[in-house]
């Protein structure tokens, strides 16, 4: 259609790419008998002619960001179905120029897939419940990983957009539940970074209550004070990097809970005498204490309870 419309007009090209880019597609008509209107109508018509549920399928991508490119895995997830069911249908979409296919391996994990953006343009603006589409999805992954976000592999998707589909589906509580548990931080910072993590901050500041906002504000704060130690692999231990926050910090508070947790677990460190001090290593598989009966610094594993060094005052 637009090599038509500029052999009639071959000084528009510039025209016809500003509409393209501003997605004004029903402006673009030719001057001559085609058998649809306008590039609306032809895109409407590519899928109306789908079986029903190719085309159920199809709108399903109307969730997604028009930039994204979206694994095999993830549509296994939303439409609950293994790699083979997926893959036909989409070489179906394919086909008919409807999708297209990435190819870095072939397996689920390295097969993406994408729609153009003025068919996915034309998909949104037809979908009649997006909230219902991004709750979908969010509920498939919540059933798959049974609660357990930070549990989830890297699919190359979900951890970038997991908070996006929760605000876009409505899910305001459980999306500030995400965003302020230290186990969906470190989860998240080891696939993507400080950087997209401190944008999801900022993301559901706007949409939180005014009382929940202190609670947001103290784990941007901790994002955004460590973020150079954030980029490290491997990634520092959360928790007793928050340990070192202000006592009054939610951060803090829920660092201390989990840290209570772990020393409940694990075999207890039984030492002679008061400790004066006691500190966790980076890694967290160290602890140093110092002692005031016997005078000694020592160095414990924290898994095993071995001490293979003991530092007297000589020292």
């Amino acid at each position: 259609m637009i090599g038509a419309l500029l052999r009639n007009h071959p000084k528009r090209w510039q025209y016809y790419v500003s509409q393209l880019k501003k997605k004004n597609v029903s402006k673009l008509k030719p001057k001559f008998e085609y058998e649809y209107p306008t590039l609306t109508e032809a895109i409407r018509m590519s899928i109306n002619n789908l079986s029903d549920e190719l085309r159920e399928i199809y709108e399903d991508f109307a969730v997604f960001h028009e930039e994204s490119k979206v694994p095999a895995q993830v549509l296994c997830i939303l439409w609950d179905e293994e790699f083979e069911v997926v893959e036909d249908w989409m070489e179906d979409l394919v086909n008919k120029s409807l999708a297209r296919r990435t190819v870095t391996s072939e397996d689920v994990m390295g097969t993406w897939y994408s729609v153009h953006n003025l068919q996915l343009t034309f998909l949104q603006e037809q979908a009649t419940n997006l909230d219902a589409l991004h709750k979908k999805l969010v509920d498939r992954y919540r059933n798959v990983y049974k609660g357990k976000f930070n549990e989830m592999i890297n699919d190359g998707y979900i951890h970038w957009n997991l908070l996006r589909h929760m605000l876009k589906a409505g899910l305001i509580g459980e999306a500030q539940k995400l965003v302020t548990d230290l186990r969906w931080l470190a989860a998240k910072l080891d696939v993507t970074g400080p950087a997209d993590l401190l944008n999801d901050y900022l993301s559901i500041k706007g949409q939180v209550d005014d009382k929940d906002l202190k609670i947001i504000a103290d784990f941007h704060h901790f994002a955004s004070v460590n973020a150079h130690l954030f980029v490290e692999k491997p990634l520092p231990d959360l928790v007793q990097m928050a340990l070192s926050e202000s006592m009054e910090s939610e951060v803090y508070k829920q660092a201390q809970d989990k840290a209570m947790q772990l020393a409940l677990k694990e075999s207890c460190i039984l030492i002679g005498g008061a400790v004066y001090c006691c500190k966790f290593s980076q890694e967290a598989n160290k602890v140093v204490s110092c002692g005031a009966a016997d005078k000694t610094v020592k160095v414990w594993e924290s898994q095993s309870g071995k001490e293979p060094a003991v530092f007297d005052r000589s020292f």
